[in-house]
């Protein structure tokens, strides 16, 4: 016998799947990279290493702690947190912030992309492309906590 009436099971929609793994495989990746840089085990051209190993080191502990906070959101989606939405949109500005800022600074990006006018196409498309979908999951954590779901 049970004392109350049973609460049903909450089911993670696919998407919440898709987007927890989505950030574990790229902020795993952007760890692992970074480590595989710094150890001189990352196969790129010369020229884009000397660019990302001259950052300073504020710079690559911010990536990190971004990595980790992205981890973090999505990892409280995946548990159906409240606190998704809020570590996602945390997340998602401080990445554009930070992106613009670079772009604007003489950082790696602000290099990276005077190599070229291609590169500068492709670079763009893909911030874009990337803050689209970052701006979308902030809106599908914001209706799954609208509708309950996230706790």
């Amino acid at each position: 016998m049970t004392d109350g009436p049973s609460v049903p099971p909450r089911i993670r929609p696919g998407w919440v799947w898709g987007i927890f793994l989505f950030y574990l495989v790229t902020a795993g990746w952007a760890i692992l990279a970074r480590v595989l840089i710094w150890v001189d085990l990352y196969q790129a051209p010369e020229e884009q290493l000397a660019i990302l190993r001259n950052q300073s080191i504020g710079s690559v502990f911010f990536g990190f702690a971004l990595a980790g906070l992205s981890l973090t959101a999505a990892t409280m989606l995946w548990l159906l947190r409240r606190l998704a939405f809020t570590l996602f949109v945390a997340a998602t500005a401080l990445t554009i912030c930070s992106t613009v800022w670079q772009m604007f600074s003489g950082g790696p990006l602000d290099q990276l992309m005077s190599q070229s006018t291609l590169i500068l196409i492709v670079m763009l498309f893909s911030l874009l492309g990337g803050w689209a979908i970052s701006l979308a999951i902030c809106m599908y954590a914001w209706k799954l906590r609208q509708q309950g779901v996230l706790q």
